[in-house]
């Protein structure tokens, strides 16, 4: 940001689309399909819509080992990106 910050003078920036997007409601691949599916077993589900609509089905694994669901790390990525907008925008 501060090579930007450089080329061209600004005050704030517009964070956006930063959460990760699948063009496929959930699985691309029938044989991709995991046997227990995450969301059956949610007790409710917000907004009463389909989490996986537009997005990385909630059954994807990350990591090396395969031990960290998407479920349960769906919105780290966005939280990491206005933790580092933040920290440039302090340290100023």
């Amino acid at each position: 940001m501060s090579r930007f910050h450089d080329e061209v003078g600004f005050d704030g920036i517009w964070l956006d689309m930063n959460e990760a997007s699948n063009f496929c409601d959930g699985q691309c691949y029938q044989a991709k399909h995991a046997q227990q599916l995450v969301h059956q077993q949610l007790p409710y589900v917000p907004t009463e819509r389909s989490l996986q609509s537009g997005s990385i089905p909630l059954e994807a694994v990350h990591g090396e080992e395969g031990k960290i669901f998407e479920l349960d790390a769906h919105s780290l990525w966005g939280t990491m990106e206005a933790k580092a907008s933040s920290d440039w925008f302090v340290s100023k």
